[in-house]
């Protein structure tokens, strides 16, 4: 699994001493985060409500002679209610047993008191930094999993289906680009039918033919440069800015695949991102198969229209005989003649 990078991470610390917060804002900058200070309860809901943050460092004390922590443990609460997912550290230099493990059970990950050490106090933010994006990014995910399936079982034209899907996962995986191929029903080559981040004057020249060697790798989702491919099928992809296939089934049958740009940041797609990628597929296997479904309702509604059109309105009588809702057997009429006709 590719872990999420710290990397120039955003951490919003809160303290009410000007000293603390310089000594902070130089020793996380000196380590690669990205720190923003702020010296009250309110300017720290301001900073989180005006721009994204990995992680929160806050002290619990904020009001001159004041070592309960209740205003820490009251913003707590606040920041939650904004984000439960964003991940807290509190410092004081008052800690004590019972403060921590009140701080602890109300959600806060993790708890350092000044002075602080530096080499612990960057590794936990560090740890708690990978951890917090692990936690939002399958959240989010699982959020984008589920607007995907209510796009994709709407969509009333495989046109409008695959667009969705190449949009859709542009948003949900922040990568630079989406081609989705769908097999053409006469020549069976995959086109590119819908695609999102590229130019469509690119995509509207790509098809891979029902040969191309591509499709001989169509098990599983794999990185095309890892497989032997002809240099103008690599030609194709490197024009549709593929990093990733991802092979689409039905029932066993390849009706089409998609293929993902990579990343800004060049990072591989992580174990989340594929296990989210795994779901779509089987989401537009069966968006696929609901149109079949639907398409084959209105064909038979059609056909029991045409079917109506040509009977008659009303059933002919045969002369001295008058056709009933009922039958009865010859047996219980004597002969081998009807006197009542059912059907």
């Amino acid at each position: 699994m590719a872990m999420p990078s710290v990397t120039a991470a955003r951490v919003l610390v809160a303290d009410d001493q000007v000293e603390v917060l310089e000594a902070l804002r130089l020793l996380l900058k000196g380590e690669g985060f990205h720190p923003q200070v702020v010296s009250s309860p309110a300017d720290l809901l301001d900073a989180l409500k005006s721009r994204h943050f990995d992680i929160v460092l806050m002290d619990l004390n904020y009001a001159r002679d004041t070592t309960s922590g209740q205003e820490g443990l009251d913003l707590l609460a606040q920041i939650q209610e904004f984000d439960n997912t964003l991940p807290v550290i509190v410092m004081t230099g008052w800690g004590s047993v019972e403060l921590a493990v009140e701080a602890m059970r109300r959600g806060v990950r993790d708890f350092v008191q000044k002075p602080w050490e530096n080499e612990r106090l960057v590794n936990i933010l560090r740890r708690h930094i990978e951890q917090g994006q692990v936690l939002r990014k399958g959240r989010r995910l699982e959020a984008e999993k589920q607007t995907l399936q209510s796009a994709v079982l709407s969509a009333g034209d495989l046109h409008v289906l695959v667009k969705r899907v190449a949009e859709h996962l542009l948003q949900a995986l922040h990568n630079r680009s989406v081609a989705v191929f769908t097999r053409a029903p006469l020549d069976q080559a995959f086109w590119v039918t819908a695609q999102a981040g590229i130019s469509e004057e690119i995509v509207g020249r790509l098809k891979f033919e029902a040969d191309s060697c591509l499709l001989k790798y169509m098990d599983a989702i794999f990185d095309p440069c890892d497989r032997e491919l002809p240099e103008h099928e690599r030609i194709k992809l490197k024009k549709s800015g593929c990093s990733l296939v991802v092979p689409v089934k039905l029932k066993s049958e390849l009706i089409g695949f998609i293929g993902l740009g990579e990343k800004p940041s060049g990072q591989p797609f992580d174990t989340e991102e594929l296990r989210f990628l795994s779901t779509v597929i089987d989401q537009f296997g069966l968006g696929v198969e609901n149109l079949r479904m639907r398409g084959q309702e209105r064909e038979y509604e059609e056909a029991r229209e045409i079917q109506q059109g040509l009977l008659p309105k009303q059933i002919p009588q045969i002369p001295r005989h008058e056709i009933f809702g009922s039958w009865k057997p010859a047996s219980a009429v004597g002969g081998d003649y009807f006197d009542a006709l059912k059907f």
